[in-house]
């Protein structure tokens, strides 16, 4: 493949993975507000902590291949959650729904972000 084939190729799979975390996030914010308990809100809650944090972080990091992209992506985004789950601990203010709610927030901006921004502003 051409360099610029390439870098189209790795343009369009880092938007379908931005559009595929923001989705995530949606399904997760719907589930939560029509109140749907049990395994269809756990496991989307269980994506959402193993992908979606770390995902919008990596969106401005300098990886470049899928396979680093993903690796990361989990890698932090565990990191980011247990993270703020301690801090929330620490601090006596243990509210998971709120604590994903903030998380949601900022990783979708990050997000939509990452996804308007054009390639001569993207720094990898």
């Amino acid at each position: 493949m051409s360099m610029n084939h390439q870098e189209s190729h790795r343009q369009t799979w880092m938007a379908v993975f931005d559009v595929s975390l923001l989705g995530v996030t949606a399904l997760l914010a719907l589930l939560v507000v029509l109140d749907v308990d049990g395994l269809p809100r756990v496991l989307t809650a269980l994506a959402f902590a193993c992908l979606v944090p770390g995902g919008a972080l990596v969106t401005r990091l300098p990886f470049r291949e899928p396979d680093e992209v993903l690796a990361m992506t989990v890698v932090l985004s565990l990191a980011i959650c247990a993270a703020a789950s301690l801090l929330m601990a620490w601090l006596g203010a243990w509210h998971p729904l709120r604590l994903m709610a903030g998380l949601a927030a900022v990783s979708a901006t990050v997000l939509v972000l990452d996804l308007v921004s054009t390639p001569a502003d993207d720094p990898r």
